[in-house]
């Protein structure tokens, strides 16, 4: 879709009301005006009569893996988009095969559900940790950037690409390990966060303002958000409270559990 694209999407739901309490700690972002002409270091910088707000935004896949250059996530986008294109050629100059489309989308739909099954919790937070640092080292440029500004405040967006949402009575399922040690069945489309996660956010209180967790799926091509969790850092008691008003959960671990199967479309009943 383009690194650009996807960032703009993101910034936009920012802007989408929400729960109450994700609506007051962005309030202040949603009624800054964006500053004209502003390019990135942070991504988007807005203003308004108390303060400046800087917002870095960056991209981090649930399943990574080893044997590919690219993330996962960017493996399907892209097979889903050049299905897309290509049905969308044939539909435009009178070749459309519905058939061949069904074909390409049940091929698309099983890639992503072949990668579902390779999640691995431990490499998911290596990847995690990796591309989270790899932005807080560029902290000090920002606040460089911002000099000329008073009162600023800095927020990291993540966008977390989920190639099936697990659902808790679907196919796909997903556990988490409690602090008990018991494994219980998350339902929904929750993001879901674990210590280990919070740790590495916990080393930014005081650095950033907060961080905001939006998740979606790459075989959504309206690119819907599914989810979203505001994380305030402005210090530890406020960061603890913003995930009680949230009635986040915090796990140990989790981990995804779908079937090694082959998807099968029935188009004898298609009429």
């Amino acid at each position: 879709m383009g690194k650009e694209k996807e960032e703009s999407i993101c910034f936009r739901n920012i802007r989408i009301k929400k729960g109450k309490y994700i609506n007051s700690c962005l309030k202040e972002i949603n009624d800054a005006t964006p500053v004209d002409g502003w390019l990135e270091s942070p991504d988007f910088l807005l203003r308004n009569d108390k303060s400046t707000y800087g917002i870095e935004h960056f991209v981090v896949d649930q399943v990574y893996l080893k044997d590919f250059k690219r993330s996962s996530g960017r493996i399907v986008d892209g097979q889903l988009w050049d299905t897309y294109s290509e049905n969308h050629e044939d539909l435009i100059s009178d070749r459309f095969d519905t058939d061949k489309a069904i074909n390409s989308i049940q091929e698309v739909t099983q890639l992503a559900l072949d990668i579902t099954t390779k999640f691995d919790y431990g490499v998911y937070i290596q990847q995690l940790t990796r591309i989270f640092n790899k932005h807080v080292k560029k902290i000090p440029r920002y606040l460089e950037r911002l000099e000329k500004y008073e009162n600023v405040k800095l927020y990291f967006l993540i966008e977390l690409n989920s190639l099936v949402i697990p659902q808790g009575q679907g196919t796909i399922k997903c556990f988490g390990q409690r602090k008990d040690g018991a494994n219980v069945l998350i339902k929904g489309n929750r993001i879901i966060l674990t210590n280990e996660m919070l740790d590495l956010f916990k080393e930014q209180i005081g650095v950033l303002e907060g961080i905001i967790i939006q998740q979606y799926s790459l075989l959504d091509m309206k690119r819907g958000m599914t989810d979203e969790v505001y994380i305030d850092l402005t210090s530890t008691e406020a960061m603890r409270r913003s995930l009680e008003k949230q009635r986040i959960d915090v796990y140990r671990n989790y981990c995804i559990c779908a079937p090694k199967c082959k998807i099968s479309l029935n188009l004898e009943d298609r009429e």
